[in-house]
């Protein structure tokens, strides 16, 4: 016996029905329990439908927490990400950046507002392109976005706003544009990798 799309889609249907609204967090729990059940109908040679009823009464509760994350749990994923050898190459772009705008950080500033309306378009893009799926990770690491915009502000300042007439140094906007173009990289990134374990269930 095999596990076909419509146990899967069934599968899905239960978790959406359990609250369970992000995509990300729902695949990892699907394939989690995919995998269980795939266990008791090679262990007791049953139909998914019988393997389903005694695997899911013993493990749901234990499965379901993984719906009970924290803030710290979506944003520490990018925290992590920073150790990523790609971050190496975003340093040294991010210096050359920084060696062409030395005489203008104005300028050099106005990358980071760039980098933020992109992020703005791509994520609208992508939340219809798949189907409006919701990502925990992504939408808990929006923190992190906004932790990037006011540093910029508390560090550059932003025209006559309450930070004040623009003061950035070098340094400060270099690091600025650093953590943005990681969150940027990161982001597509995940949904890469989610698309990606998306058809791998739907490959079973």
């Amino acid at each position: 016996m095999k596990i076909t799309k419509q146990n899967i889609q069934f599968i899905d249907n239960y978790l959406k029905r359990n609250n369970v609204i992000y995509y990300d967090i729902r695949m990892e729990m699907l394939d989690h329990i995919l995998n269980g059940i795939e266990n008791e109908m090679k262990e007791k040679n049953i139909g998914f439908y019988d393997a389903f009823k005694i695997y899911m009464p013993v493990h749901k509760a234990e499965i379901l927490k993984a719906n009970k994350q924290s803030l710290i749990d979506g944003t520490s994923p990018f925290l992590k990400s920073l150790t990523n050898s790609y971050n190496l190459f975003v340093a040294i772009f991010t210096i050359l950046l920084c060696t062409i705008f030395k005489e203008n950080i104005i300028a050099l500033n106005s990358v980071f507002w760039i980098l933020m309306l992109l992020y703005l378009i791509i994520r609208t893009l992508i939340y219809f392109i798949n189907s409006r799926k919701r990502y925990f990770v992504l939408e808990k690491s929006g923190f992190i976005l906004n932790f990037i915009y006011f540093i910029n502000l508390i560090l550059n300042g932003f025209g006559n706003s309450f930070f004040g007439e623009f003061h950035g140094k070098i340094y400060t906007v270099g690091l600025v544009i650093f953590l943005s173009i990681s969150f940027f990289i990161y982001y597509i990134n995940t949904i890469i990798k989610f698309n990606k374990s998306n058809k791998m269930l739907l490959a079973k």
